[in-house]
């Protein structure tokens, strides 16, 4: 059968809504999807866009993962005459393709270059080269040694910070230091996260707006697509659950030029906080890969998934548009949106009819074309969930 497809695509890292949302944007545009996953409870695996499902090892398991990768992008080429497309899901996933000659001989990928990767997956290197290139940042701080970092923390005459490791985890390590510090947790994340760098915290009042992009190997920006949160969970400080697309010319703008910096290849998303201590944006960070709130641009008719396909393709003509629908929402509805409404300390009946107007319409995980992997991203969630070991995948 694969001999009469053109383009086999592969999404990894499955488990993610982020992932469910590329499967189903690639799969109505005719690809042929294979999708790998470590558990069956991957709620990718059950779209009915996906042709093949493939339980690969988990990616501790480095040299066992690389060789089933392998063996099937070599029957993928063997078979359909033609290289698979590889579409990586997490930044882990990423720098074993970037660092691997092999698996990059056998698919075509859109990915930065290792170096470009490095500086965007780290947050100080990230701050260092923004602050070079005149983009305002928040105060950020280096530490050689654990005991140093708590040391300028209890000496620190400025009452918030943002503790958070260098390479980027999504908010696994994050802590906020509002008084009391947590000096077990600060020397837990370091021995489990590496080291830890200090920031100032922007004022939780102001808008956070993310721009998300995608670039070609000649470093050219062809799609932009701004939205702003609207909730988050956990809400101190954690990924969307409420989101809308917005335009905002000023932050695509600087976004374009930090990642033309970098000479970026492939999708990217950066982050910006509103300071409303002097009325400006500030960068936050930047998450080299495929980002949570993809389904908005998608649902925004900004394809990134089928964009990342057609450049590789070299079909440029339908690439470069920049105009989508503004007031869109979508949300992280389970658990991500249910726990930032029950978090609520005070409901009124008016919440109540407000939290669960539009609730399918505007859900992530709903989808009327995939019924299956609509119930998949409720129930694998669900079981994944029960156990206490996923609840940090909570941050994410």
């Amino acid at each position: 059968m694969r001999s009469k497809i053109k383009k086999i695509v592969i999404v990894t890292d499955v488990k993610w809504r982020k992932s469910l949302s590329a499967i189903r944007a690639l799969g109505k545009e005719g690809n042929y999807i294979i999708a790998l996953g470590n558990s069956m409870f991957d709620m990718g695996l059950w779209s009915v866009y996906v042709k093949e499902r493939i339980i690969m090892p988990n990616l501790n398991k480095r040299t066992e993962y690389e060789k089933k990768l392998l063996q099937l992008l070599k029957s993928c080429c063997t078979k359909n005459g033609a290289k698979p497309i590889l579409l990586p899901m997490e930044d882990e996933t990423i720098k074993l393709i970037i660092n691997n000659v092999n698996i990059l001989e056998n698919c075509k990928c859109l990915l930065p270059s290792s170096i470009s990767f490095s500086m965007a997956n780290n947050k100080r290197l990230t701050m260092i080269h923004a602050d070079k290139i005149g983009i305002k940042i928040p105060y950020t701080k280096e530490f050689n040694t654990v005991n140093s970092l708590i040391a300028f923390l209890k000496n620190a005459t400025h009452n918030e910070w943002v503790v958070k490791p260098e390479e980027s985890k999504g908010s696994f390590g994050l802590q906020y230091i509002t008084g009391n510090i947590n000096i077990h947790k600060i020397e837990k994340d370091w021995a489990q996260y590496g080291k830890l760098i200090v920031q100032e915290r922007i004022p939780q009042e102001g808008d956070s707006v993310c721009v998300g992009l995608i670039c070609t190997e000649r470093h050219e920006i062809r799609s932009v697509f701004a939205y702003k949160r609207l909730r988050s969970f956990p809400v101190q400080g954690g990924p969307s659950t409420c989101r809308i697309s917005i335009a905002d010319s000023e932050l695509v703008l600087k976004s374009c030029r930090l990642m033309s910096s970098l000479s970026w290849v492939g999708v990217a998303m950066v982050e910006w906080k509103k300071d409303i201590r002097d009325n400006s944006y500030k960068l936050m960070e930047i998450n080299p890969r495929f980002w949570g709130g993809l389904e908005l641009a998608v649902r925004c008719g900004v394809n990134f998934p089928q964009q990342y396909v057609d450049i590789l393709y070299g079909n440029l003509e339908q690439l470069g548009k920049h105009d989508y629908p503004i007031g869109i929402i979508s949300r992280w509805m389970v658990p991500g949106d249910v726990l930032w409404f029950l978090a609520q300390k005070k409901k009124t009946v008016t919440d109540y009819i407000d939290f669960f107007r539009h609730i399918l319409r505007d859900s992530d995980e709903w989808s009327k074309d995939d019924i299956p992997g609509s119930i998949a991203a409720i129930i694998c969630q669900f079981i994944q969930f029960l156990n206490p070991i996923n609840w940090k995948y909570l941050n994410r």
